[in-house]
């Protein structure tokens, strides 16, 4: 799934650059941008395949059709889960960390007057680059994408 954290983001200093000082009008527009995007994540989850083993239990691929992901003469075996949810996290969190330490911090020290467009600058281009990568990611090795996506430009 995209990362429509940064949606929100661009959104919410969007609201702060056009100068809506009533928090209930910000509210409102928050709530109703949580309102459009909740069916868009449900239709998106719901109709994107996720693995050979969802088509077949949908019954939208036969159990033949070749697309088996596990070779059986080489079998790949995965760190154990806590391994796996320990890198995410730290994945997860560099780039929070990244981001927080760019945009939050830098921007109000140096640039006070242009914080609000430093949080819709780099909110949108964590967007749109998410977009980017995504349409990538099924023709070059993940692997890849995602040392590249950690080091940055």
């Amino acid at each position: 799934m995209l990362n429509f954290t940064n949606l929100g983001g661009a959104i919410a200093a969007a609201l702060a650059l056009i100068n809506v000082t009533s928090i209930t009008l910000q509210k409102l527009a928050l709530g109703l941008t949580m309102l459009i995007i909740v069916p868009i994540l449900y239709l998106l989850r719901s109709l994107i395949p996720e693995s050979p083993h969802w088509l077949r239990a949908r019954r939208l691929m036969r159990g033949d059709s070749g697309l088996d992901l596990v070779d059986k003469a080489s079998v790949v075996r995965l760190p154990p889960l806590p391994v796996r949810v320990v890198i995410g996290g730290l994945i997860g969190w560099s780039y929070t960390a990244g981001f927080t330490l760019i945009v939050l911090t830098f921007g109000p020290y140096y640039f006070p007057s242009l914080t609000n467009w430093l949080i819709l600058t780099f909110s949108l281009a964590s967007f749109v680059s998410g977009i980017a990568v995504s349409m990538l990611a099924d023709f070059l090795s993940r692997k890849s994408l995602l040392l590249a996506s950690s080091l940055g430009p």
